[in-house]
C-alpha cells in the first residue's frame, strides 16, 4: 500500500471529504449511509452536519421540483428580477425546517448568506399573501417534520 500512495500525498489530500473521510465515492457513500441517515443530529459535530447537508439538499430540491412543477434550471437560476418561488422555498426549508446555516445553503446555491435570509423572508411574506403558495409549502414541510 505504501508504494501505491508514495508521492501522491497531495492527490490524496485533495480527495479529502467532509473533513475526515478519505476514500472512493463508494466508501464515502457507505459512511454517509451508515452514519448520516436516521441518526439523531448532533449540531456540534461539523463533519456530521456536512454529511447530512448533502443528502438533505438533494431531498428538498426533488420535493420542491415535484410540488412546484419545475426543474433544476429554475432551482439553480441566479437571474435577478425573476420570481424564484421554488428556489426561495428550497432555501427556506433548508434553513428554517432542516436547520442548516445560511452560509451552508448559500454555498450550495452560489449566493451569500444574506441572499438566503432574504429568500426566507420572501417565502414567509408570500405564504401570508397567497393561500395557494402556502398550501404548496405546507405539502412540502409536513412530511419533513
Amino acid at each position: 500500500w505504501i508504494h501505491t500512495v508514495a508521492n501522491k500525498e497531495k492527490e490524496i489530500l485533495n480527495d479529502e471529504r467532509y473533513g475526515i473521510i478519505l476514500g472512493s465515492d463508494k466508501f464515502v457513500g457507505w459512511i454517509k449511509e451508515k452514519f448520516g441517515k436516521g441518526k439523531e443530529r448532533d449540531k456540534e459535530i461539523p463533519v456530521e452536519r456536512k454529511i447530512r447537508a448533502e443528502g438533505e439538499i438533494e431531498r428538498v430540491i426533488e420535493a420542491v421540483e415535484k410540488i412546484f412543477g419545475v426543474g433544476d434550471n429554475e432551482i439553480f437560476n441566479r437571474a435577478r428580477g425573476e420570481r424564484k418561488e421554488a428556489r426561495d422555498t428550497v432555501m427556506w426549508i433548508l434553513t428554517r425546517k432542516i436547520g442548516m446555516k445560511n452560509y451552508e445553503v448559500g454555498k450550495a446555491f452560489g449566493v451569500g448568506y444574506a441572499a438566503v435570509s432574504h429568500a426566507g423572508q420572501r417565502v414567509e411574506e408570500e405564504m401570508k399573501l397567497s393561500r395557494e403558495f402556502a398550501r404548496k409549502v405546507e405539502k412540502l414541510i409536513h412530511p419533513m417534520q
